[in-house]
């Protein structure tokens, strides 16, 4: 592969990891939200709520748009709305603003500047070495937090705006070498379609995609929704200090590499319904666990456990 290849795929590399990083260190900032604008557990679980929400909706728009825009366009687009969303937050001097800016913009933009996206990109880079590619690129999403989540808990101990800032910075950094480095992608399909609806109802009338939509759903309330969002404030509400707690997290994201690279080789040798009902299994073992496990050493065992499981569905 030629060198602006490579610089591609680092860029795309470094695209997912501040990205889904910083969408990933959510749950850092709850209780630093509730102290600051004076609201309880529930209020500002909204952020991350509808965080999810406008992160799911979004993907089937801009899968859409990469037909018709291309991929380094959509990037873009999400890179530039995540930090714009990312900086409001940080400048929030009320709930509703985090919830707009965290919540709904960059969440948004997260859903845009997607591993969907990134992958896109990254075939038209290297169709020969895809699956490579692939792999790389989702060992990139599960470990954001490693990286990013550490930093973000440092300079949290400056103030809530700063940490905030600072993965705004972080995004807007991706962004610029995104315009620098990824090459331009054509759009794949630039005829007449029946457009994102379209697209959605005939994906709807195919019975398979809802046995894989619907425990994938639950697979992502369980990692996202809940480990990523609450593990932080369910640690220190059990008097474990959030330095602690954000290290079990960074070891949470850290075995999500770990079982994505495994996941990824069984995949093509094992067959994939089995393995998937195994790795539920094994996910709801683990967190039937959680409120058992009240100190620093159980969490980090906790960590490790799901860990393994969690970002393993991906590939089957």
């Amino acid at each position: 592969m030629s060198r602006r290849v490579w610089a591609g795929l680092a860029a795309l590399v470094a695209g997912l990891i501040v990205t889904y990083g910083a969408r990933g260190s959510f749950g850092l900032f709850i209780k630093p939200w509730e102290d600051a604008f004076g609201a309880d557990r529930a209020t500002v679980s909204l952020v991350s709520a509808i965080g999810f929400v406008a992160l799911g909706l979004s993907q089937p728009f801009a899968g859409r748009l990469l037909d018709r825009i291309g991929g380094k366009a959509v990037l873009l687009v999400g890179l530039a709305a995540c930090t714009i969303g990312l900086a409001v937050a940080a400048l929030a001097t009320d709930l509703w603003l985090a919830i707009l800016g965290a919540g709904v913009i960059a969440s948004a933009g997260a859903g845009f500047a997607s591993l969907s996206t990134m992958s896109y990109i990254a075939a038209g880079l290297v169709a020969r070495r895809s699956g490579v590619a692939f792999g790389v690129l989702t060992a990139a999403a599960a470990g954001g937090q490693v990286i990013v989540l550490p930093v973000a808990t440092a300079v949290l101990g400056v103030s809530l705006r700063a940490s905030m800032a600072l993965l705004a910075l972080l995004v807007a950094a991706a962004f610029l070498v995104a315009v620098v480095v990824v090459p331009p992608t054509p759009p794949a399909d630039v005829g007449e379609r029946g457009g994102v609806m379209g697209d959605l109802g005939s994906i709807a009338r195919t019975r398979g995609f809802w046995f894989l939509l619907i425990p994938f759903a639950i697979c992502g309330y369980t990692s996202t929704g809940l480990t990523d969002t609450h593990l932080i404030p369910y640690a220190t509400d059990h008097h474990i200090s959030e330095a602690t707690a954000s290290a079990a997290l960074a070891t949470l994201a850290a075995f999500n590499v770990a079982g994505v690279l495994v996941s990824g080789v069984l995949t093509d040798r094992l067959d994939r319904g089995k393995m998937l009902a195994f790795t539920y299994a094994a996910r709801a073992g683990i967190l039937l666990l959680l409120p058992a496990l009240t100190t620093s050493s159980a969490l980090f065992v906790f960590a490790a456990l799901f860990g393994l499981a969690d970002f393993a569905t991906v590939p089957p």
